[in-house]
């Protein structure tokens, strides 16, 4: 009896090499494991999936072109997608606008995107990979819009959206965008609100969960980003247009909010910042490692290398109990390659 008090009570010890990145739901096939006295150390089989869906969904509008915002947007493309080459996801990226499809009356053609994905006729595939020789240049130039470009100024952004990933958009000019097991990842790019009016502020979230059901953690496989306006207040410098017009994305803001995504200012002149909070959400969700029994939060000790790894929501890990998993932050974030640890006690056990 003591013999077995003296194992039950031993720290639970599991080590993980990380051979890539962790996409959500990896722990479904965690497997348990009972400690003896003469064993401390196990290694765990663990499947790591670094698929990684973006979509742009861009404002086509003058007032965009006058701030000069879609140079500030597409300056900072080739960099997001060298840190997506460093993270080394497998991605996929697309651009669509948030102009609604309608007929000319006058050429009496039917013209904006309506989530169609665009290309700027640079002859390559509307869907780009890393396979692509200078994928940043090619998004610079497809996040680059002109006055050519500009048709309405109504934002579709939200059904743009569900327009891009239903059929027949979908299996036909959008085809092979999509994976089922890629994190699902939309940035709005707006200086202004979405003028959809006849629907819940939160339809397309109820649509999202359907597209991407929930893994069986509870934790959303999409997450919606935003770079606009954030506030209608008027003492916030950024505002959607000359004369100090203001029409925040609050609609927008409420799907982020909903996905715990990201959201920055697009008044910036450097959107080096916005580039990095998108990033580093994707890797935090990418890297979350899910642990198979409730721990004592107290008792837990991570190691990266052998290096001890505080507890900090900046540069550090946290625990989130919903979710019943590690989230690593900043510099923290394992890089490929990196073997790390985790010990900790289960909750209950003193």
């Amino acid at each position: 009896m003591n013999h077995f008090m003296r194992s039950f009570k031993r720290h639970r010890i599991q080590q993980i090499s990380f051979a890539g990145l962790l996409l959500l739901g990896a722990s479904c096939s965690q497997q348990q494991f009972d400690l003896t006295p003469q064993t401390k150390d196990f290694t765990q089989s663990v499947k790591y999936n670094r698929q990684a869906d973006v979509l742009f969904v861009v404002e086509g509008s003058g007032a965009m072109d006058q701030q000069q915002r879609y140079q500030a947007v597409s300056s900072q493309a080739p960099d997001m997608v060298k840190i997506l080459n460093n993270a080394k996801l497998d991605y996929h990226i697309a651009v669509t606008t948030m102009t609604p499809r309608f007929q000319d009356p006058q050429t009496q053609t039917m013209v904006g995107d309506g989530g169609q994905f665009i290309s700027h006729g640079d002859n390559f595939p509307l869907v780009l990979d890393s396979s692509i020789s200078d994928v940043g240049d090619v998004l610079a130039n497809r996040l680059s819009f002109n006055s050519n470009d500009f048709i309405s100024p109504i934002n579709f952004g939200r059904l743009a959206v569900k327009n891009a990933l239903s059929d027949p958009l979908l299996t036909k000019q959008n085809a092979n965008f999509l994976r089922p097991q890629a994190l699902l990842n939309i940035i709005f790019i707006s200086s202004k609100e979405d003028d959809v009016n006849n629907q819940s502020d939160l339809d397309l979230v109820q649509f999202l969960d359907q597209l991407k059901p929930p893994l069986p953690t509870g934790q959303r496989s999409w997450l919606a980003h935003y770079v606009g306006v954030l506030s209608n207040s008027p003492t916030d410098e950024c505002a959607s247009g000359q004369w100090n017009y203001r029409s925040a994305g609050l609609k927008f803001l409420q799907v982020v909010t909903a996905s715990k995504g990201t959201s920055s200012t697009i008044c910036a002149s450097d959107l080096t910042l916005a580039v990095q909070n998108v990033r580093a959400r994707i890797l935090e969700v990418v890297t979350q490692y899910y642990i198979d029994q409730k721990p004592n939060v107290s008792t837990i000790r991570v190691y990266e290398a052998g290096v001890l790894v505080p507890q900090d929501a900046t540069n550090g890990w946290t625990y989130d109990d919903s979710i019943q998993s590690l989230v690593f932050h900043g510099t923290a974030i394992p890089p490929d390659g990196t073997p790390f640890h985790v010990d900790y006690k289960p909750a209950g056990i003193k």
